[in-house]
């Protein structure tokens, strides 16, 4: 029995599955905010080109 409550206690290793954890939620939270940006970033270059040709078309 000492041997199962020893491995239970034993903590090597719960430190880099904390960093672990940590940085999956920080991967996802970056991709999810770039793959916003991008869309925003894609609208802005839309809304330009429709002014650029808005414009073209009156001269």
């Amino acid at each position: 029995m000492t041997r199962i409550q020893e491995f239970i206690r034993d903590e090597n290793g719960a430190t880099a599955m904390e960093y672990g954890i940590a940085a999956l939620l920080i991967s996802v939270v970056a991709i999810m905010s770039m793959g916003q940006t991008g869309e925003e970033v894609n609208n802005l270059y839309t809304d330009v080109e429709g002014a650029v040709g808005t414009v073209a078309d009156n001269q």
